[in-house]
């Protein structure tokens, strides 16, 4: 029918579109993909939240968390040098 063929002419563009754009700006839109390293994580929040308040514990993720995956030496050696400088950037 006419309605099928608009819908399949839809997924194909969203697919062609989102070749195009960055890995995460696609997951924006989207759920993560099954046993994806965004799904792990996700999913181990998920249980870690879930148990806290069973167990009546009080807990929250941090805001403004933000999660990076860590793709080179270059890129660890950065993360591991704002971990250490980072608390003397704080104001108390």
């Amino acid at each position: 029918s006419l309605r099928n063929d608009s819908i399949l002419r839809t997924d194909t563009i969203k697919t062609n579109v989102s070749a195009q754009i960055t890995t995460r700006q696609y997951n924006a839109f989207s759920k993560p993909i099954k046993q994806s390293i965004p799904m792990i994580i996700n999913q181990y929040k998920s249980a870690v939240t879930r148990w806290c308040h069973h167990h009546n514990q009080p807990f929250q993720w941090q805001p403004r968390y933000y999660e990076k995956i860590i793709r080179s030496h270059r890129e660890l050696s950065n993360v591991r040098r704002y971990i250490l400088n980072n608390p003397t950037r704080w104001h108390g």
